[in-house]
């Protein structure tokens, strides 16, 4: 009796899972700004570009936020296919791309915003940036 309940408790949590792992990922976050929390939808976001303990959101409006998160908990949060890690300075919207300068590893970004990507193979870039 008992291990039948627990084969059922079992099955719940996994279905659960499941699904939580199967939801869209979020399309849009609430960021504080200036004493006010805003509302930025993820195809907004150009990049998020991290200063030290801070991060800074590049809008397609030509806006900037600087928020005292990092960038690593805005990647967590956000968890978007879109939303790609480049460099460890700089999460970028890859379908903001404009251009990719291989030979200087750059990335020309909508509203001519410069992203500098880490130094990999060109390849692997490309298959990052392609998922």
């Amino acid at each position: 009796m008992e291990i039948e309940h627990l084969r059922n408790e079992l099955f719940r949590v996994q279905s659960q899972l499941y699904e939580l792992m199967n939801q869209p990922a979020n399309e849009h976050v609430m960021v504080y700004d200036s004493g006010y929390y805003r509302r930025v939808l993820v195809n907004e976001i150009i990049q998020i570009q991290s200063v030290s303990n801070y991060s800074i959101f590049y809008l397609e409006d030509g806006s900037k936020i600087l928020t005292s998160k990092t960038l690593k908990y805005w990647e967590t949060t956000l968890n978007h296919n879109d939303l790609v890690r480049i460099h460890n300075s700089n999460l970028i919207n890859r379908n903001k791309i404009k251009l990719i300068n291989v030979e200087n590893t750059e990335i020309i970004l909508s509203g001519n915003i410069t992203s500098r990507y880490s130094r990999m193979s060109k390849t692997e870039l490309l298959n990052k940036l392609a998922r």
